[in-house]
């Protein structure tokens, strides 16, 4: 960005002047701008910026070597079946939430014993629950961030991580290691299929 200032002088009209008193005829008005620089800009247009980050969506997708099988369903993983059931992409607000949840899926497969074999859970009112929650949700915001579309569900996803890390109040030390388990599973997702 570079600095940019505007001045002009403006003559008042005759009748903004009194006679008794001697005022200036011209009024200095200054303004300060920062711009870019037009050759320090490149500008997609916003289809092709949406059609980019959908497709970084769907290579981070595919190449997920030895992912399970994605089925019609409520969004949720089965760890005996190795399936993860998902939504058609109507059922969304907006692709970004989609993916994001998507993700969130993927993430928890990495935890089958084929992958990463994370101890998994199903009742939901243990800690360790809620541990593969935490590690899904952190894994699937790095696929975010990887893909592009981390600003529009960041939010959502900040709100899911606070309902669980509330569970861990008196045991913070333990986020740093679901916190690398997360980095793990990213990771997993995210490696070359040739990696």
């Amino acid at each position: 960005m570079i600095p940019v200032v505007f001045w002009k002088l403006f003559e008042r009209p005759d009748s903004e002047l009194e006679t008794t008193i001697n005022e200036a005829r011209h009024i200095p008005l200054m303004r300060y701008y920062n711009v870019f620089n037009e050759m320090d800009t490149t500008i997609k247009p916003l289809e092709t910026v949406r059609a980019d980050k959908i497709k970084e969506c769907e290579n981070i997708v595919a190449d997920y070597s030895g992912r399970p099988v994605i089925q019609y369903g409520i969004p949720s993983y089965n760890i005996r079946d190795d399936i993860i059931y998902h939504p058609n992409i109507c059922n969304f607000e907006t692709e970004q939430a989609y993916y994001a949840t998507l993700f969130h899926e993927l993430s928890h497969s990495t935890g089958h014993e084929k992958r990463l074999n994370r101890i998994m859970k199903v009742d939901k009112q243990t800690e360790a629950y809620a541990e593969e929650e935490l590690i899904a949700e952190i894994s699937a915001c790095f696929l975010c961030a990887k893909a592009g579309i981390e600003n529009k569900t960041f939010e959502n996803s900040t709100a899911y991580i606070q309902s669980w890390v509330s569970i861990f109040k008196e045991k913070k030390h333990l986020l740093i290691s679901l916190a690398s388990k997360a980095q793990k599973s990213f990771e997993y997702i995210g490696k070359e299929k040739n990696g």
